[in-house]
């Protein structure tokens, strides 16, 4: 099993995200390979947020492969998860892991930032 991350392929995106305390989180990502969708058949994605870097654990997301062959997968945050992300700067980092039937890593979304709304309504 490979301990190492592979680097994404280049014209992958680095997406902001902002979590909403009050807010459950969700977003689809599909990724592609220049124009065609990367086969995530046999692999499962994972996804974590850290105050930096290499850093603190800060929250996880749970990450469902929805489209295998499509390269498609769902990063869910409930509300209460997503309340209890307190960050002592102004943003964190996150980035997508996909891990492949042998235990291969793959980064899918290289370290982006996170930033962290209050909300209004409770």
């Amino acid at each position: 099993m490979a301990n190492t991350c592979s680097c994404p392929p280049e014209g992958v995106q680095r997406p902001d995200i902002l979590l909403r305390k009050n807010s459950d989180f969700s977003v689809t990502i599909t990724i592609e390979i220049d124009g065609s969708p990367l086969d995530l058949s046999g692999y499962s994605v994972l996804s974590q947020v850290k105050d930096k870097e290499g850093g603190n654990l800060l929250g996880t997301f749970i990450c469902t492969v929805t489209d295998p062959t499509g390269g498609t997968f769902q990063m869910y945050m409930a509300a209460a998860d997503c309340a209890n992300v307190v960050m002592s700067t102004a943003y964190g980092w996150y980035d997508v892991i996909g891990v492949g039937p042998l235990g291969e890593r793959t980064c899918l979304v290289p370290p982006a930032k996170v930033y962290v709304d209050a909300g209004v309504t409770t």
